[in-house]
């Protein structure tokens, strides 16, 4: 069984890699037009291709279509880790320059980015009053106690909007 659909004798994409292939040519631009230019196409745009093509059911061809893309993720996710090692240098590379051209919104972008590729979540503090100390104190805390007392914050705003304690 493939992605839910039992595979024919003979007929599935273990026994036909050849069609898994030309799956794989039609959804990664493998494949061009009359122009030279690579073509991109769907998955439904590539079942219906594939089907026309090797004259076999557009059922068929999902499956083939189904098994190319399950084989591109995994792929894909087999090479994330230096890909975000590549995103990453860039980031740094950039985020350097619009520290030395004094870009405080390119060293903003950069920091982003890389608070992306390395899955950390940004926070957003609303300070009020003595915004400016705050802060400061915020800034000298240790890494790992400012989660908690983002909590704090947070559940202290909310307890302030509720007019009462904050049940979680």
């Amino acid at each position: 069984m493939i992605d839910g659909l039992e595979e024919q004798s003979g007929t599935g994409p273990a026994d036909r890699p050849e069609m898994v292939d030309h799956a794989i040519r039609l959804l990664t631009g493998g494949e061009c037009d009359e122009n030279g230019t690579p073509r991109y196409l769907t998955g439904g745009d590539a079942m219906r291709e594939l089907a026309k093509r090797h004259g076999m059911s557009e059922r068929n061809a999902r499956r083939f279509v189904d098994r190319a893309r399950g084989l591109i993720a995994e792929e894909f996710a087999a090479d994330l880790p230096s890909r975000a090692s590549v995103l990453a240098t860039y980031s740094l590379d950039v985020l350097r320059g619009a520290k030395e051209d004094r870009d405080w919104s390119g060293c903003n972008g950069a920091i982003r980015n890389l608070l992306t590729i390395y899955g950390i979540d940004a926070k957003t503090i609303n300070v009020k009053g003595g915004g400016v100390d705050a802060l400061l104190e915020a800034i000298k805390t240790p890494p790992g106690a400012r989660d908690a007392e983002i909590a704090a914050l947070e559940a202290k705003e909310r307890e302030g909007a509720n007019n009462g304690p904050d049940a979680g």
